[in-house]
């Protein structure tokens, strides 16, 4: 700001004195001054890509490895992306899920469950977690614990046509379950060790 008023204080004087060599001198400071101005907001517009590739470098990092689901959709249940544990989790690929809304893929007694947390964060919270049931492509049943949480749109907030983003991570828990359920069994206690019971006869 200072800078700009010096500028504009060197430009008003060149106008007034008549000694040209003063005014030319002026006017080649005001270049000097505009072009190291210029270099100055360049330098800071480099920095500040390259800080962006950076951490959008790491973001996909993350993404493409990270030993748990990830997704990115809309709020109203379309799919925008999906990192590689995900499409393994459920059998699709990326660009199928982006063919397909959320609840496709949902068991259907879950579908309800589901959007009832989503409504929660378009209502305004920020996260929610859950466990939910997808459909695996070859029809077995996957369990998922979700931690979900609202991304607000980039558009500007009077945008008709913004829409907020929803990130999930998501952990298979369908082994886990399957691990509980064996030691459980259907009553709900956990079964006697095969040794157990056999040293309790003794």
């Amino acid at each position: 700001m200072m800078l700009a008023g010096c500028l504009a204080l060197l430009l008003v004087l060149a106008g007034f004195v008549h000694d040209t060599t003063f005014r030319v001198g002026a006017i080649v400071v005001c270049v000097i001054l505009l072009m190291y101005v210029l270099t100055a907001y360049m330098r800071r517009l480099e920095h500040a890509s390259r800080a962006m590739r950076a951490s959008e470098q790491h973001w996909r990092t993350v993404f493409e490895n990270a030993p748990v689901g990830i997704l990115v959709l809309r709020a109203h249940d379309r799919y925008l992306m999906a990192n590689p544990a995900f499409q393994q989790m459920v059998g699709y690929s990326d660009r199928e899920l982006a063919e397909r809304r959320a609840s496709d893929i949902t068991h259907p007694d879950d579908r309800a469950l589901t959007q009832d947390h989503i409504d929660q964060l378009v209502r305004g919270q920020d996260r929610v977690r859950f466990q939910k049931r997808y459909v695996h492509r070859d029809g077995r049943v996957v369990w998922a614990d979700m931690s979900v949480a609202r991304v607000f749109s980039a558009h500007q907030p009077a945008d008709a046509d913004a829409e907020d983003l929803i990130i999930a991570t998501i952990e298979d828990l369908t082994q886990r379950r399957a691990d509980e359920e064996a030691r459980h069994g259907p009553g709900g206690q956990c079964r006697r060790q095969p040794h157990t019971a056999a040293h309790a006869l003794h």
